[in-house]
């Protein structure tokens, strides 16, 4: 028999729970999933494991949500995650481990000694979208953001990450390009990062999207912000840029299959959350 536990606009499901239409995110283990069906975000702000999630801005809300108005698309934004302390839970959580500055020798800093970090926090969140676009498809996976320190003094050194975008179709799951992943050094400008990935897949069907993100901090209290880039989606891959990259590599696509999207020069679409996800 399942559990359930209300949360500002989802549900904390302990144990087996609804199916629904696949929209779900997992932090640290608890699955919060849409009271609703109808429901397209998914509040996340609270404290789980190791970590507490609040507001980048205030008077906006933590949130995951998805829209297939314009494209597919599944997001986290107006995130900031802060450290907290887990007594007595390394152990059983994750051990505490230790991460090389190698990145920072390579580069011809000094190296530095191991630094040990906190345990790592996990995210996941996916939805299940209805068939469209078919055939010749682009799927992209994007983060950004940046690690600061308790106070904001100083460099959150030795925090890291890993965000990798997934698509599945059919029970098969495979991850958008590479999997990104970051470690601060000790320069301000190594706490921010931006990364953009793309990968062509032909399909038809329901599809789902999946993002994972993975991230230690050095110390209690640090931060984590994401940027609303932070994202998973799919598109017909018709923007200036993606088919600049068909004709180096000489890839011939139907245009009567694939309509034009309105992208006046090379520079990417933005993305309006509040638009597009009609917050």
């Amino acid at each position: 028999m399942s559990r359930f536990v209300a949360r500002t606009g989802a549900l904390l499901v302990l144990g087996w729970s609804l199916a629904g239409n696949g929209f779900e995110v997992v932090i640290q283990g608890q699955r919060l999933v849409p009271e609703e069906d109808s429901q397209t975000c998914i509040e996340i702000a609270g404290e789980y494991p190791g970590v507490r999630i609040e507001a980048s801005e205030a008077g906006k809300v933590p949130q995951v949500c998805y829209s297939d108005a314009k494209r597919d698309i599944l997001s986290i934004h107006n995130v900031t995650f802060v450290a907290l302390a887990q007594p007595g839970a390394a152990a059983a959580v994750s051990p505490v481990q230790e991460v090389e500055t190698r990145p920072l020798a390579e580069s011809g800093d000094k190296a530095q000694k191991p630094l040990s970090l906190q345990p790592e926090v996990v995210i996941e969140f996916q939805h299940t979208f209805p068939p469209g676009p078919n055939g010749r498809i682009m799927a992209r996976a994007k983060i950004g953001g940046f690690f600061a320190t308790a106070d904001g003094i100083g460099v959150a050194t030795g925090s890291r990450l890993r965000y990798e975008g997934l698509f599945i179709q059919d029970g098969g799951e495979d991850t958008i390009a590479e999997p990104f992943e970051h470690t601060v050094g000790e320069t301000m400008d190594s706490a921010l990062f931006d990364n953009k990935a793309k990968e062509r897949y032909l399909i038809a069907g329901p599809r789902t999207l999946k993002a994972r993100l993975g991230f230690q901090f050095a110390a209690v209290g640090q931060k984590l912000t994401l940027s609303p880039r932070a994202s998973v989606s799919i598109d017909t891959g018709s923007r200036f840029e993606d088919k600049l990259e068909e004709i180096e590599e000489g890839i011939e696509v139907p245009g009567a299959e694939f309509p034009k999207e309105t992208v006046p020069s090379g520079e990417e679409e933005p993305l309006d959350l509040e638009e597009e996800l009609n917050l």
